[in-house]
């Protein structure tokens, strides 16, 4: 399997916690819609491509030494994660930007290709 860089940066939430775990849902350029919410989404850790996401991801850097704690954080040290679907793989940010101030953003979109 293949990566291809799709679609950049992208703010999808940045407000208050009460709407942060919902469902949350955003459109590709291409029109494919993609739908998430902070709690079904995993650990960029467990993705197994993260080498190349990794490399064109280069605001992402590992924030813990050991495997088994590691976390990633961007540049503004929210966590990373990953949803994939059967076509991408969607690198997000999330977290707590301030005291009660919540933001999610995308940070690449890749499609998968064989």
């Amino acid at each position: 399997m293949e990566l291809k860089q799709i679609e950049g940066k992208n703010l999808i939430y940045d407000g208050l916690e009460d709407s942060y775990y919902n469902e949350h849902t955003f459109k590709l350029n291409n029109g494919d819609e993609i739908k998430f919410s902070p709690l079904n989404i995993l650990k960029l850790k467990e993705l197994q491509k993260i080498e190349e996401v990794l490399y064109s991801c280069p605001n992402i850097r590992k924030s813990s030494i050991t495997h088994e704690l590691s976390s990633y954080k961007n540049e503004d040290n929210l966590s990373v994660s990953f949803k994939e679907t059967d076509k991408y793989i969607i690198i997000i940010s999330l977290g707590e930007l301030q005291p009660g101030r919540y933001r999610i953003s995308i940070e690449k979109v890749f499609s998968k290709s064989v």
